[in-house]
């Protein structure tokens, strides 16, 4: 089924037309990161596709929680949580994993620990 992925254009006008070519691929809707973008991703969730959040993403002030990273303060989303607790879907972590001398990629995927019903987002 369809992915829509969250996404914030480059700056640089030569950069933004390399990403934008490279999120052109069948399947795939992307969403800008604003209001109308998060919006978008709900419908999606609620017709069961999946989406996908990008860690490097950092929220407006006010829209995300200071959270330890590696021992550190950083400033990180809330907004899988709410996705999760307004639509009930399921939360799963993925990664890929470089291997050695060029050999490719390993995908990892693990569930996201549950968010307890009612916690605010910030908790979750």
């Amino acid at each position: 089924s369809p992915i829509t992925v969250l996404y914030r254009p480059a700056r640089q006008a030569a950069l933004r037309e390399v990403m934008a070519g490279s999120r052109e691929r069948p399947g795939l809707a992307t969403a800008p990161a604003s209001l109308a973008g998060v919006r978008q991703m709900i419908r999606g969730l609620r017709r069961g596709e999946a989406v996908g959040l990008l860690p490097d993403q950092v929220p407006p002030d006010g829209l995300g929680v200071w959270a330890p990273f590696f021992g550190r303060p950083a400033y990180t989303m809330t907004l899988a949580a709410r996705l999760v607790q307004q639509t009930g879907a399921a939360l799963l972590l993925i990664w890929g994993e470089r291997l050695p001398r060029g050999r490719g990629f390993v995908v990892h995927v693990l569930p996201a620990p549950e968010i307890a019903p009612g916690a605010s987002a910030e908790a979750a």
